[in-house]
């Protein structure tokens, strides 16, 4: 029997044998201390030298004749295969917590330094802290079959008789997003009853701000918004500016929007992603074949249609992370991070 290693011949990141894939290693942000960046760049570039390795000791091995090739060979660079997807997910796993951790401790110091009262300091700082994993396990084949679930229940009748008997805001839609990455800032925008223009500055002037962020991201807020869509901290530093922001499990969901308090939610996308992200807003919960249900608002739909409709079970397997929700200060001006700033 003639093997072939298929991975051998594509670029890191591509199909790889029995299904397996590669894993790209992850750049290492600057946001990380000077120890951290050495220490993971180290790692990078060891991991980079063993693949190189690995894949000339495949490519060794492919052109070889049939009667050449054993079983124990190609065995042992199976094994070489698997251990090497092991070490580089555990290094981008590893690479993103750190890099996560920094923003959240660069976030929490800019609040901590900021003009804003110490209940807004505290909320803010327990928010940023407390946002965590969340939802069930699910495969991108789940993720994709789920999404084209509730999408055809779009203008449903009997579901959209029960959302209105059932209970939280129900608020209005802030529009439609169309080829920009700013899903977050029109959830934010439907949360705190704002425009969608007022809710776009106010996150503007975090990043702007915001010293978790490259310089030429902070330098143009408004396209980087359009291109990268906000972080999770950001999302609560704008919420916080609204209002009085918390984070929600996801066994909250019902019970806050009974008190009347959208909440927001980052969900796998569309294409079953894992790695991306995509913002809506719950606003309502309701009771439908012995289950609980929710309906939200997707920036992605347009019109009446933004209003979709979800199992609670569907939720939680879509579900990437807490929940964040917003009391509105009704008569309050938002406040920035700066000192002496002014919105």
């Amino acid at each position: 029997m003639r093997y072939c290693l298929a991975v051998l011949l594509l670029l890191i990141g591509a199909a790889s044998y029995a299904g397996n894939k590669i894993p790209a290693l992850d750049e290492v942000p600057g946001i990380l201390v000077a120890a951290d960046r050495t220490k993971f760049n180290q790692e990078r570039q060891a991991l980079e030298k063993e693949l190189r390795k690995f894949q000339e000791a495949g490519n060794a091995f492919n052109v070889k004749s049939a009667e050449a090739q054993t079983d124990e060979e190609f065995q042992a660079l199976e094994a070489r295969q698997t251990t090497y997807i092991a070490a580089a997910t555990a290094y981008n796993k590893r690479l993103l917590e750190a890099a996560v951790a920094r923003v959240i401790d660069t976030m929490t110091i800019a609040v901590r330094n900021s003009a804003w009262t110490a209940q807004e300091k505290d909320r803010a700082e327990i928010a940023l802290n407390g946002l965590d994993d969340d939802g069930s396990a699910a495969t991108d084949a789940d993720i994709r079959r789920i999404w084209q679930d509730v999408q055809a229940r779009r203008g449903n009748a009997v579901l959209a008789r029960k959302a209105a008997q059932g209970k939280g805001p129900g608020l209005p839609g802030a529009g439609q997003q169309t080829i920009h990455q700013d899903c977050a800032v029109f959830a934010l925008a439907n949360a705190a009853g704002v425009p969608y223009g007022v809710a776009a500055a106010r996150a503007a002037e975090f990043i702007r701000a915001g010293a978790w962020r490259p310089a030429e991201e902070r330098a143009n807020a408004e396209q980087a918004i359009e291109k990268f869509g906000l972080m999770g901290g950001e999302v609560i530093l704008v919420a916080e500016a609204f209002g009085k922001v918390s984070i929600v499990p996801s066994w909250e969901f019902a019970a806050t929007l009974q008190e009347g308090r959208p909440v927001l939610v980052n969900l796998v996308p569309y294409d079953g992603s894992l790695s991306g992200g995509h913002e809506v807003l719950l606003t309502r919960t309701f009771p439908h074949d012995g289950a609980t249900w929710f309906e939200m608002i997707d920036s992605n739909e347009a019109g009446a249609r933004q209003r979709l409709y979800l199992s609670e079970k569907e939720l939680r397997m879509m579900l990437k992370e807490s929940g964040v929700s917003i009391t509105r200060d009704e008569d309050s001006t938002p406040q920035l991070l700066r000192k002496g700033a002014t919105p």
